[in-house]
């Protein structure tokens, strides 16, 4: 995959783009190459094109680089550098709005329930209390909970659908 960019300009990406929040600068840098058919092999046959992002960071001065790299079965007419930027972007918001609150705030990565379909059950119970907190209206997940943990009706009361008065 990363032969598809020994020949590449640095200087001159295909889409660019830059972000300054959360106290840090980011610039991504993104150049996509079509994959002739069959190169790529190990469970990728259906690869049409691959992506290079570089991904420059500042915070507090001090300046990071991180490359990746990333495959897709999209062809370039469905999905030029720019569309294929916002997907990879948007992978990341579910990463952040999910994974993350199940990672911290219910501390999911030191469950000791690892055999049999529990961990599996676990997984959904968690991520339909996330649901119904988000539901309920809290883009805070923990505040969700410590406002419902000793009164559940609150949050029954703002799940419950408004019947229309006579």
């Amino acid at each position: 995959m990363i032969q598809c960019f020994n020949a590449f300009d640095p200087r001159h990406p295909d889409y660019e783009e830059r972000d300054r929040a959360h106290g840090r600068i980011e610039c991504r840098r993104y150049w996509v190459r079509d994959v002739p058919a069959g190169r790529l092999t190990g469970g990728f046959a259906r690869a049409t094109q691959v992506v290079r992002i570089e991904r420059t960071t500042t915070r507090n001065g001090r300046t990071s680089t991180t490359i990746l790299y990333a495959i897709t079965s999209r062809p370039r007419k469905a999905a030029e550098a720019k569309q294929l930027a916002a997907f990879i972007r948007g992978h990341w918001a579910i990463e952040n709005r999910v994974h993350y609150v199940r990672d911290v705030t219910f501390d999911e990565d030191r469950s000791r329930v690892r055999t049999g379909d529990a961990p599996r059950i676990l997984a959904t119970l968690r991520n339909a209390a996330i649901a119904l907190i988000r539901h309920a209206g809290f883009d805070n997940v923990s505040q969700g909970i410590r406002r419902c943990c000793f009164d559940l009706s609150f949050l029954v009361g703002r799940l419950a659908p408004k019947t229309a008065r006579s």
